[in-house]
């Protein structure tokens, strides 16, 4: 019982008394007066006020759903990414103001949710974190080992709200487990997507700059468009491909990855099947790139290899093959393939590249970023370095730096 709730019966008692009371103490009742009937005016009927026509209730309906519809899904990605720095500083107060922002422009954002969780939580908030976590799930955030594990629930994970919590998240990825069996991998010939952004002003004779940008383990070319669409600020057409195979991403759409096994191991040491996917991933980098070049007006002297994380072992990988289809290597958060031989980059003195990293990147550390700086440097090649107060991420300042080292180069 609520200790606010008064009980029914003490209620009862309560008016009976004051009753009993009022009895004793009033006066001797009068006898009423006549009634004297009078004629009443009649009462005007109130106007029903007009339902608007059809045509502006439609009106109003079309400009309820523009405003609904009116979502800048490009400053959301800045706000987002602007959180993560602030996330990354320990300063969750802004990163949850970023968060909230980034969602506000893309309501369906799971990941921004996700991330706001993560903050309230760290805050101390457990109410908070549980409904913000619960909705990032219900957007599509499914990736339930990471839940599980991320350290930064760390602050409510022994409280009943989230002991429950995650019992039900554990239950619910044994059952999403599905059938189990022994995958196979063969090669075939397929048709892949690739999209072609062209800058304001592209005419189609002029020859512009070309930058392919690879997306990481888990991407695809609609998120990675909406990402590097900024280096056409640098006057370049940006081709943004989607890597052969598919896996299923942590929002539960569907992504893509540029080899098939273990992202992290040495490629001389690798299974035959890692090792031949990453071949025919960089076979197709290649085709991409030629077939661009043979649709538009292309600079031959300016073309670039760019890519994040995953992407950017590609972009080592096919823009210092020796083949000099690229004269330029951009990357971020990533890390130089034991592929690339000596005599390999030998023949790739004339690449230029762009190598950009966050001091604080946890799944590429920082010291990969150094260990490709000293190699490439001592081979010979011209190296443009970056260290960035950032984590394992492509933000805005790094997007502009390569925005602007493509229009010097």
């Amino acid at each position: 019982m609520n200790r606010f709730t008064i009980p029914v019966v003490a209620v009862s008692i309560c008016a009976a008394l004051v009753l009993a009371v009022s009895t004793l103490t009033a006066e001797p009742v009068k006898e009423p007066a006549p009634v004297v009937e009078l004629e009443k005016e009649p009462v005007p009927e109130t106007p029903v006020a007009p339902k608007p026509p059809v045509d502006e209730a439609k009106a109003k309906l079309v400009l309820a759903a523009l405003a609904i519809a009116d979502n800048d899904l490009e400053t959301g990605f800045k706000r987002a990414q602007e959180g993560l720095q602030f996330h990354t500083k320990k300063n969750y107060m802004d990163a949850g103001w970023k968060y909230v922002e980034a969602i506000r422009h893309n309501p369906a954002d799971s990941t921004s949710v996700y991330n706001l969780a993560c903050a309230m939580s760290l805050m101390g908030e457990e109410d908070a974190a549980a409904k913000c976590l619960d909705l990032s799930i219900r957007l599509g955030f499914r990736d339930y080992d990471h839940i599980l594990k991320d350290p930064d629930f760390d602050p409510v994970r022994k409280t009943e709200t989230f002991k429950t919590l995650f019992a039900n998240l554990e239950t619910f990825r044994e059952r999403r487990g599905g059938v189990t069996g022994k995958d196979h991998v063969m090669a075939s010939g397929i048709f892949l997507r690739y999209r072609v952004i062209t800058p304001v002003g592209y005419d189609g004779v002029t020859p512009y700059p070309v930058v392919l940008a690879l997306h990481g383990l888990g991407g695809n070319l609609e998120s990675f468009s909406v990402v590097t669409h900024a280096l056409k600020e640098a006057g370049a057409i940006v081709v943004v491909p989607n890597a052969p195979y598919a896996i299923a991403a942590a929002d539960d759409v569907i992504g893509y990855s540029w080899w098939i096994g273990a992202p992290n191991q040495e490629e001389e040491k690798a299974p035959r099947t890692l090792v031949q996917s990453m071949a025919a991933s960089r076979h197709h980098v290649e085709k991409v790139m030629e077939e661009v070049i043979g649709s538009y007006a292309i600079d031959p002297k300016r073309t670039y290899v760019m890519g994040f994380s995953q992407g950017a072992f590609m972009a080592y990988s096919a823009g210092l093959s020796g083949k000099n289809i690229f004269s330029g290597v951009l990357v971020a958060g990533g890390w130089l393939p034991p592929i690339i031989t000596d005599r390999s980059l030998e023949a790739s003195k004339k690449v230029k590249c762009f190598v950009a990293h966050g001091a604080d990147d946890k799944p590429v550390p920082f010291e990969k970023a150094q260990e490709a700086l000293t190699r490439l440097t001592e081979a010979g090649l011209n190296v443009s370095f970056r260290k960035y107060k950032a984590g394992h991420e492509l933000n805005e300042k790094m997007l502009k730096d390569m925005a602007d080292w493509i229009r010097k180069n």
